[in-house]
């Protein structure tokens, strides 16, 4: 048994030249191997861009902010329905506010998506991701896709007659944003 051994041990280490070698991979002729045709790698996919969240676009015409005197409408909820819908008006509620906006937004299922240009952008933010709708008058919202917002956010909303208005408040003004189904 062991003749045997060291014969195989033998054969090995001549095989294979250095005896250290003996139980890796047979070795490769450098001269093959530098002449061999060496095949293209394939294509890595492309980077997603970043701005193709959705192909929606924003509503035709900036809807200017009226600013009404008194309080805001209070958010009362309701079922939204699917579909896609466009900024009709824009209220301001609690201060002097100027601004103008585009926006459509879109809702399947969980799902949104939104096409938005504020007063003085040269770009549609494009963003979606997903929802819970608490029917009693809250959306709360996570982006998936697009800037800003990365940790979410809420709005108190109403719908009635298939329209949607949103509330977005902060520093002592609320503004009610109207949006009307697109057919």
């Amino acid at each position: 048994m062991r003749r045997g051994w060291l014969l195989t041990i033998a054969v090995i280490a001549g095989c294979y030249g250095d005896p250290q070698r003996a139980f890796l991979a047979p070795s490769i002729d450098a001269a093959l191997v530098d002449s061999a045709p060496v095949p293209d790698a394939p294509d890595a996919p492309p980077e997603p861009d970043a701005r193709i969240c959705t192909t929606l676009a924003t509503s035709p015409d900036a809807v200017n902010l009226v600013n009404e005197s008194g309080a805001a409408p209070t958010a009362m909820g309701g079922a939204l329905v699917d579909g896609t819908y466009r900024l009709e008006s824009l209220h301001g509620y609690g201060g002097p506010v100027t601004s103008s906006y585009k926006s459509t937004w879109k809702f399947t299922g969980n799902q949104w998506e939104l096409a938005l240009r504020q007063a003085g952008a040269t770009d549609d933010q494009l963003q979606s991701g997903t929802m819970v709708v608490n029917t009693s008058g809250l959306i709360t919202m996570t982006p998936t896709c697009g800037g800003g917002n990365a940790g979410g956010f809420s709005y108190t909303f109403n719908t009635s007659d298939g329209t949607l208005d949103y509330f977005v408040g902060g520093g002592g003004t609320t503004g009610m944003y109207h949006h009307i189904p697109v057919p």
